[in-house]
């Protein structure tokens, strides 16, 4: 074979060797521009590109008068590249240490934060530096203002600072249960919860660009824009609320009670002036356990009340002419027998007449009254004072419909006589308040206001009975503070009209009614000649001797009642004329 032809094989091998490689370069090429083009451009932005969420500021809650009852704090969110920070700064990581208050080291923190492969992680703060305190229990949170000014001031590469926001609550616990309260990133009760669309914003989202060896060089751009959210102003009054959570506080402690609570609106406008609860928690710091037990009773506990809803009896009784004003009733000395159930009254009388019958708060005048009305007659004149619906209020805060209100259409004289004085059947403290506006109105439901200066879009709503009715019933609740059970609720110069209640409670698991276990309430109203402030005071379970609403929930009445009139300017009786 000639050396021009071995020649010519090795130049034939080679070409076919250099067009081989030429072509698998073109056909690797191929691949990675068009195949994996889509999957290497993502892993490109995961190494080039961070997106961080903005958090916009949670709008804030003002009472009626501009008082801030619930506000965002801004804070900040420290993110850290560990990959950057170890490579770049290890001689600035005590100074970052120092800045957050940490114990622990920084440096061994990161490092194997950085060998898992994660890149940006969230460093948090230690709220606390006692020396008493191991790293493990020191609890952590975001970081100051003071705090970036000073990490901000390092210029450390790798390192990002996001502004967030904080709930805080300048009352504490006397607005607690009303306002709700927050968990790290969302409303978990209350007005929080039920207003959160309107507070809450719309987060946006900061896009970073990263150089090759991942340092922050654009930092600026937004990808969403944030919308922070609307201050909401609300009717509440926070010198009312305070007071009246510090009166509640003492009635509840001194009377040795379960708990309490306190409604008082204006019957004229329905606004909410004041709903407080006691015991309460702190929503700057709570935990479970605490708002599980300390929810807001007046909105969600559904109770029989007792002797309060007698009132309303009398009005089924005039509504459907079963009774004449100057009636005589024998109380046959305060016992009566309904089949196999024996009522008792407290005050043992012989003739009572009907103002008599709610002055001294008597079971058997009710029952006897109430037995020349069929049930179908009373639950129909209860349908008309709309006991069958739940609070009508410009937002959703309270427990539904009452129960046990079908129990009326039973031809059940036993049934009929428990309900008549209050037993049998339950609605919420704030379902209470809202039926006893019919009184100072004179037959008018006002819907409920906690927005200021809202639109209420439910309905004044006039009661389908005389008004005359209710003129004769207000007078008869005068009476009861002037010379009933009620007369510890009088409020000189203020004249005030009201009704006590103390009922006996079930026990939880039970079906019988305890003769250690009472409800105590009084819901009144002042002053009569254009009533102003109506007030509904229930306490759970007095047990420091006495536990009758006349002794423990009139007194209370008196003090918040009297303390809202001044407070709002309203003048004496005498003063009106």
């Amino acid at each position: 074979m000639s050396d021009n032809y071995k020649i010519k094989i090795k130049h034939t091998i080679l070409i076919v060797i250099v067009c081989t490689f030429c072509s698998l370069l073109i056909l690797q090429l191929f691949y990675v521009l068009i195949v994996q083009r889509a999957d290497l451009l993502s892993l490109s932005r995961k190494k080039i590109e961070k997106t961080i969420d903005l958090n916009p500021k949670r709008g804030s809650l003002l009472d009626r008068n501009g008082e801030l009852l619930a506000a965002s704090i801004l804070e900040y969110e420290l993110w850290v590249d560990p990959k950057i920070v170890l490579k770049n700064q290890i001689s600035t990581l005590n100074l970052l240490a120092s800045s957050l208050n940490r114990c622990d080291s920084l440096y061994s923190y990161f490092s194997r934060e950085e060998k898992k492969g994660k890149r940006f992680i969230k460093v948090m703060s230690h709220l606390s530096t006692s020396s008493t305190l191991s790293c493990e229990k020191i609890p952590q949170g975001n970081i100051s203002v003071e705090q970036a000014t000073v990490i901000e001031n390092l210029k450390l590469s790798g390192v990002k600072l996001n502004p967030v926001y904080r709930r805080y609550y300048p009352f504490k616990e006397s607005f607690a249960q009303i306002l709700g309260y927050m968990n790290s990133t969302s409303p978990q009760d209350g007005l929080e919860l039920v207003l959160n669309n309107t507070l809450q914003g719309q987060q946006g989202k900061s896009w970073m660009l990263l150089d090759g060896r991942g340092n922050v060089i654009d930092a600026t751009n937004l990808e969403e824009q944030v919308i922070h959210g609307t201050d909401v102003r609300l009717t509440l009054d926070y010198r009312l609320q305070i007071f009246a959570y510090q009166a509640l506080q003492r009635t509840v402690e001194t009377n040795r009670a379960l708990r309490g609570s306190v409604v008082i609106i204006d019957p004229s406008t329905g606004e909410v002036l004041s709903l407080v609860n006691y015991p309460s928690f702190n929503p700057n710091q709570w935990t479970v356990e605490e708002v599980t037990k300390n929810y807001n009773y007046a909105t969600r506990d559904l109770l029989e009340f007792g002797s309060v809803i007698k009132p309303f009896t009398m009005v089924a009784l005039f509504d459907t002419n079963h009774i004449a004003d100057n009636e005589l009733i024998d109380v046959s000395k305060g016992s009566i027998q309904v089949k196999d159930r024996i009522f008792t009254d407290t005050e043992k009388k012989k003739i009572l007449t009907l103002s008599e019958i709610l002055s001294y708060s008597s079971n058997v005048g009710i029952i006897k009254l109430v037995s020349r009305m069929s049930s179908n007659e009373l639950y129909h004149s209860f349908l008309k004072l709309s006991f069958n619906t739940p609070v009508v209020s410009d937002i959703s805060i309270a427990r539904g419909v009452p129960r046990n209100l079908e129990s009326l259409l039973r031809e059940d004289s036993v049934g009929k006589s428990s309900i008549s004085h209050g037993y049998s059947y339950s609605l919420n403290t704030l379902k209470l308040a809202q039926l006893y506006t019919v009184f100072p109105e004179k037959g008018t439901i006002r819907p409920f206001r906690f927005l200021l200066n809202s639109e209420n879009s439910n309905p004044i709503k006039k009661i389908e009975i005389p008004q005359a009715v209710f003129e004769k019933v207000d007078k008869m609740l005068s009476v009861v503070v002037s010379e009933g059970t009620g007369k510890k609720a009088q409020l000189s110069p203020y004249s005030v009209a009201g009704k006590t209640g103390t009922a006996r409670m079930i026990p939880l698991g039970q079906s019988e009614y305890s003769s250690e276990m009472h409800l105590s309430s009084f819901v009144g109203y002042a002053p009569l000649y254009r009533p102003k402030l109506l007030c509904v005071v229930v306490i759970y379970q007095p047990r420091a001797g006495g536990y009758y609403a006349s002794d423990v929930a009139a007194p209370l009445f008196r003090e918040v009642t009297k303390y809202g009139l001044r407070l709002f300017g309203v003048k004496p009786d005498e003063l009106s004329l």
